[in-house]
């Protein structure tokens, strides 16, 4: 006997054409780009110089770790800084939930923590440096790479102490 696929409450519209109804407007950014610069630019610096000197048996292909956590509120795929990773170079090796108390909050919300996603990402020093000059800067060709910096809560070091512990 075949089974029917039953659609609940209006479903057909589901597949029809149709448009989606936005409210026209775009979320404003939680930081400025010289906040950003000012926490991130350390934080990418110092990437760099661990890629540098990392002793080549902890650093294959002369890459390291880096965790990147995005703003609790700035979550969504439509968010993903992809083309900071993209043509920084760094590529995206897995990602895992965190609970982050930002700094700022959009529209002058409280502050709060909130669930978001810490990307961990490898690359080498060419591409932590290539992120911060992206960063740094004031070239309009980077305005979009600017606007991805904004959305970012955090960048640094994925250590040891990052790893799981699986208890046997």
């Amino acid at each position: 006997m075949p089974t029917r696929n039953l659609l609940i409450g209006n479903g057909e519209r589901l597949f029809s054409e149709g448009e989606w109804v936005r409210n026209g407007r775009l979320k404003p950014n939680p930081y400025t780009l010289q906040q950003q610069r000012q926490i991130l630019h350390p934080a990418l610096q110092s990437l760099t110089q661990l890629a540098t000197s990392a002793d080549l048996r902890c650093a294959p292909r002369g890459e390291i770790c880096g965790k990147i956590t995005l703003h609790p509120q700035f979550l969504a795929k439509s968010y993903f800084p992809q083309l900071l990773l993209r043509q920084s170079g760094l590529r995206l090796i897995g990602s895992r939930s965190a609970l982050v108390r930002p700094r700022a909050m959009v529209r002058g919300t409280a502050i709060q923590a909130g669930a978001s996603a810490t990307l961990i990402v490898a690359g080498t020093s060419q591409g932590f440096t290539r992120a911060d000059h992206f960063l740094m800067s004031n070239h309009e060709d980077y305005r979009v790479r600017h606007t991805e910096f904004r959305r970012i809560e955090s960048i640094a070091l994925f250590g040891t102490a990052d790893r799981l512990a699986l208890a046997m």
